[in-house]
């Protein structure tokens, strides 16, 4: 099978795997977030879609996992996961590199729509950072995994790569009202 293919089979793969915690977290998600806003159904599917979004960062990067089943370990070399594609030709960890990425990018996508403070790139790029923080650091010191600058990097990436997604349907939206 192509490259490609590996990839889209092995995500498939791990969603699945963690797909119940995704749901299991998305509908308090939803709750919280439905409670104070508009009645309707595409507030309800967008508040949804955002749930969906942040609870499958963290089955697939928390409740997929076991307590130590890693040794601790902390990798703190930047751009090291980078050299190992570059350098190695590591398909394997060029796989990884781009699921960190699209991992975050969907929260990246749905977080401004309802929450307006996120709406700008200092602060969506912040909260990534912070959230890919503090869940590479529980990786590291509970042995769930192992904690990454580069994830960080990735994740931060993701999401502003989401919110960038994000500015252009609202930049062709804003157009097309206009005309």
């Amino acid at each position: 099978m192509n490259l490609l293919g590996d990839f889209i089979l092995r995500c498939m793969h791990q969603t699945a795997d963690n797909i119940g915690a995704a749901i299991l977290l998305t509908i308090p998600l939803t709750v919280i977030f439905y409670r104070k806003r508009k009645k309707s159904r595409k507030t309800l599917f967008l508040c949804l879609l955002t749930a969906w979004s942040v609870a499958h960062i963290f089955a697939m990067t928390l409740l997929g996992r076991e307590l130590g089943s890693t040794e601790r370990r902390f990798e703190l070399e930047l751009f090291w996961s980078y050299k190992e594609v570059l350098l190695h030709g590591s398909t394997e960890m060029g796989m990884e590199i781009a699921a960190n990425i699209l991992l975050f990018a969907p929260a990246g996508i749905c977080i401004p729509i309802l929450f307006p403070f996120f709406r700008s790139v200092k602060h969506m790029s912040a909260a990534a950072c912070l959230v890919s923080f503090g869940i590479e650091l529980t990786q590291g010191i509970s042995g769930m995994g192992l904690f990454e600058f580069d994830d960080i990097l990735n994740n931060t990436a993701g999401a502003v790569l989401g919110w960038a997604v994000y500015c252009s349907i609202f930049i062709m939206r804003k157009k097309h009202r206009l005309q």
